[in-house]
This record gives C-alpha cells, sequence and structure tokens, in this order.
C-alpha cells in the first residue's frame, strides 16, 4: 500500500505558525516506522512473533510546494527532467519536481512552479497557488510509476484535490486513488471570491452551494470534507460537536452530510523534541525527580516578559493565535476581571495573527496591569520551549480545538492545563479529582465547561487554590509528566484507516 502526503508545508523546509508543516513531517515518520505488533488489536494468532507483522504501508511519499525558501543544492534534491504539465487557467502550465528524502528518510517530492515562489506561502494570491497545487498533485499521481493508494490531503490548502480527482479521475490510473482529507486548520479559512473560479477549472456543477460554495465564496475545506472518500479530525469528540443540531460551525452541515466517513485521531507529540530533561533551549533542564528546576524556568520566562520575578505567583500562558476561535478575547475579558479584582497572577501571552482588534485589547490589558502581563507578536519556537519549561498553567479557551497539541506538549513540561472541555480538549484533558488516576490515554487538568470569561475565571482561580496546596500540586505535575502520547498510536489509528478504506474499494470491485 503506498500513501501519498500532499500538504502545503512540511518541516523541516517550511513550518508556520499553524504547526501543519511539524505534524505532517512527525506523522509521516510514525507510520513509515509503524510496528504493527507493538498494538495487541493486530496480534490474531499467539503463535506468530509481533515483530514478523509487516507494516501494511510499504511505501509513504511526502508532495509539497518547493516555495523560496527551500534551497535544492542545500537540501540535495535533485530536478526531474521532465516537467508536468498541469492543465490550470484553461492552459497548461509546466510544473517542475524536485525529489530527495526528507531527514527522517522519507521520499520528498517538491513541485517547482513561480506560484509557489514565496516566503509567506499564505499570503496574498493564495486561492491560486493551491488551486495549482492540488491541480498538480493529480497529475502527479498519474504520471507517477508507483500507483498511489490513498492521497492524505493535510490542511484546507489541499481540499481541491479531492474535488479534481471526482471531476477528472473516474478512468485511468487515477481511477483507483482513494482520498481522506485531513480537516487539521479548516477554522483559518475564510474563502475566497466567487471570481476567483476561473483558476479552479473545474465544471459549473462544482460551483455550488452543495459542493464548493459555502455563502457565496469559494471554500476549499468544504470541497475536501464533501469529496474525499474519508475525512479525519482532531479526535471523535470533536466530530460529535460538528455534526451536532445545535453546532454553529461555518462547515457544520458539510459535515453532517460526512458523519458515516468522519474519522478521528489525536495528534501525538515528538516526546524526545519535548522533553525538559534534555531540552537545549530552557533555561535549565529537569524531571519528573527534580521539579524544583522547574522555579528557575519560571524566573527566565518572567524576566524575558519583563516581568517581576516572583516565584509563587502564578504563571500563565497563551501560545496561539489572535483569533477569537483560540478564545483569546474570551481570555482578555477573564484575566482583565481578574486583576482588577485583586487576583495574585501573572499572564504570558505568544500569539500570532491579523485580529488588530484583539491585538488592541491585549495591548490595554498590558497597559493596565504592566507588571502582572507580558505580550509577544509572532511565533517563536524557543521562546515557545521556555513558556512550556517555565509556566504553572498553560491556559487554553479554544472555541473548538481541533488538535490536542498544546496540552500534550504542556504537561511534558509538568505545565497544567486550563482547558475548555470541548473537541480534541475534551478527549485528552479531564478534571483532576486528587486522586493520581485518570482514564486511560487520559491526562488530568483543570476544566471547564461554558465557553465565557465567567466560567474561565472560575477555572483559573481552582487551579491557583491547588498550587497552593503542594500535596495536591506536585502529583498533579508529576501525573501530567508521566503520560505516553507519542505518535506511535496516532499512526496505528491512520494505518488502520488506510486498510479499511482499501478494503472496501476492493469489496466495492468485487
Amino acid at each position: 500500500m503506498h500513501i501519498l502526503f500532499a500538504t502545503p508545508e512540511t518541516a523541516p523546509y517550511t513550518v508556520t505558525e499553524n504547526g501543519l508543516g511539524q505534524r505532517c513531517a512527525q506523522l509521516a515518520e510514525a507510520i513509515t516506522t509503524f510496528k504493527p505488533g507493538n498494538f495487541p488489536e493486530n496480534i490474531t494468532n499467539p503463535e506468530i512473533d509481533p515483530l514478523t507483522i509487516p507494516n501494511p504501508v510499504t511505501s509513504l511519499s511526502v508532495v509539497a510546494p518547493l516555495h523560496s525558501g527551500i534551497n535544492p543544492d542545500a537540501e540535495r534534491l535533485a530536478r526531474r527532467l521532465t516537467p508536468l504539465k498541469v492543465p490550470f487557467n484553461g492552459g497548461t502550465e509546466e510544473v517542475f519536481i524536485y525529489e530527495g528524502r526528507t531527514p527522517q528518510r522519507v521520499r520528498l517530492f517538491l513541485l517547482s512552479h513561480e506560484l509557489f515562489e514565496v516566503d509567506d506561502i499564505y499570503s496574498h494570491g493564495r486561492a491560486e497557488r493551491f488551486a495549482l497545487f492540488a491541480r498538480a498533485v493529480v497529475s502527479f499521481c498519474e504520471s507517477f510509476p508507483l500507483p498511489v493508494d490513498v492521497v492524505h490531503c493535510h490542511g484546507w490548502a489541499t481540499g481541491l484535490i479531492p474535488a479534481y480527482l471526482d471531476a477528472f479521475g473516474q478512468d485511468g490510473p487515477l481511477a483507483e486513488v482513494l482520498t481522506l482529507f485531513d480537516a487539521q486548520d479548516i477554522d483559518g479559512h475564510k474563502g475566497f471570491p466567487k471570481k476567483l473560479s476561473r483558476y479552479i477549472g473545474l465544471p459549473n456543477d462544482y460551483l455550488t452551494d452543495d459542493a464548493l460554495l459555502l455563502d457565496n465564496r469559494l471554500n476549499y475545506a468544504q470541497a475536501g470534507i464533501l469529496f474525499a472518500d474519508f475525512i479525519s479530525t482532531g479526535s471523535d469528540s470533536l466530530n460529535e460537536a460538528l455534526v451536532a443540531e445545535d453546532s454553529d460551525h461555518p462547515l457544520a452541515e458539510a459535515f453532517a452530510d460526512r458523519e458515516e466517513d468522519l474519522f478521528g485521531a489525536l495528534d501525538g507529540i515528538q516526546v524526545e523534541e519535548w522533553n525538559p530533561a534534555n531540552d537545549s533551549l530552557i533555561a535549565v533542564n529537569f524531571d519528573i525527580e527534580g521539579l524544583n528546576g522547574k522555579r528557575r524556568n519560571k524566573a527566565d520566562v518572567q524576566h524575558i516578559f519583563g516581568l517581576p520575578m516572583r516565584p509563587m505567583v502564578p504563571l500563565l500562558a497563551f501560545t496561539s493565535g489572535l483569533d477569537k476561535a483560540r478564545g483569546l478575547d474570551v481570555l482578555i475579558s477573564a484575566v482583565g476581571n481578574m486583576l482588577e479584582d485583586g487576583a495574585s497572577l501573572q499572564l504570558v501571552v505568544m500569539a500570532d495573527g491579523q485580529d488588530d482588534q484583539l491585538k488592541s485589547k491585549l495591548v490595554r490589558l498590558k497597559e493596565a496591569f504592566p507588571r502582572a502581563v507580558g505580550l509577544h507578536y509572532g511565533h517563536d519556537e524557543a521562546l515557545l520551549h521556555r513558556i512550556l519549561a517555565g509556566c504553572d498553567l498553560m491556559v487554553m479557551p479554544d472555541r473548538q480545538p481541533s488538535t490536542a497539541l498544546q496540552p500534550l506538549r504542556a504537561l511534558r513540561y509538568g505545565t497544567i492545563p486550563v482547558a475548555h472541555s470541548a473537541g480534541a480538549f475534551k478527549d485528552i484533558v479531564t478534571e483532576w479529582d486528587g486522586t493520581g488516576k485518570a482514564p486511560v490515554g487520559m491526562a488530568a487538568g483543570i476544566t471547564y465547561k461554558d465557553h465565557n470569561a465567567q466560567a474561565l475565571s472560575g477555572a483559573i482561580e481552582r487551579a491557583t487554590e491547588l498550587m497552593k496546596l503542594p500535596r495536591q500540586w506536585r502529583p498533579l505535575q508529576e501525573h501530567a509528566m508521566k503520560q505516553d502520547f507519542s505518535w506511535a498510536a496516532t499512526a496505528n489509528r491512520f494505518v488502520a484507516l488506510y486498510e479499511d478504506l482499501t478494503y472496501e474499494e476492493e469489496d466495492d470491485d468485487a
């Protein structure tokens, strides 16, 4: 079984603040090195040696755009002599293919065209850019000597791939190609003007409300949801919320139409990359046996953000986007009210985005409480490590979180999640009951249900009160750091899904 990852970005070549590039690279490595015998459900005969059970995925490749920040010579990429002839915008575009291997030894193909030669891949022109990329991926599948069984489409930027295969791939070598649309970043996609459909080149039947159009705008994520053979999100709980009758998600109707084909898979993390015991980016290394080192990292974070170094004051962090979907407006209101009432706490914010209204609110909060609030605009990977190592609490007020990446990273550093119990967070963080126990596959933290400032304030207050009880707080930190959320379990779920897809296709053909 050959799997092709199609993604607008992949680490280490292109990485943005949404984490899609890192996720794609890590999942590709996990699936490539997947050991089925490590999972009991894969052992059907007790006489079979688990080590002899083969990986159903015999090969996996990644295809992405070649952006201007990538040097093919430095990365030892070889250019194929024959370019792809890609139908686009009423004509044909030549797209060249560069081939190599990722640092994890995964086969890599980067597609070269002037539309892809940008520093910011989500900048102006992205509607045309990602339409060409999607069409080029389809042409790539058609010309690839190794038959592609499943195209795993990562993110809204690849949403047109299933639509193109539906429109132009019913015959010939593309007829057997299946698609999985990974809806990990759809909240960041607001659609494009309908007039840009001239670039897409799909029949008019696809330019309707039950296909590409959402509120009379082209929506690539909706195309992926409606035309892929299967759709995956960050968790089963998120899927339940998306298809619920009272769901107000813009794509709720599309998800409801595909409810039977929805699949949830929690992300994993690179446990060695996010490990306070050997993290070279933090001030002081520490582990579960020596949590006192966390106090020195706390002082480091307070210094970076220009806050008083007060070890006993709860230090909260927010490291997401300048976006109401991330709950930043609720956090600003909650913390502002608490500080006005005299609460003793500090908040550091590392946020990236273009919402000027939220940025203004943050500035006003900082001006009102300069000794309690620290701000950093833009994504800084090294700073993220230091924040995780030094903060006491990671506040995650996402309205409907699509991934559990934030709490998974925080837990590794003994930083306790204060999380809205919704979406992917609901499947990873349960309320701490003081016993040191949690359901299998779950971690403990502080949770709240209602998405408003009052509920968030209550959760923060419970967390800060818990910090005053060392016999409760220390076991909670230790419990957090003991959890194993590696990529292996995620790979297991996706491999099983690939098998289901291909087996169903074989049954249909029979």
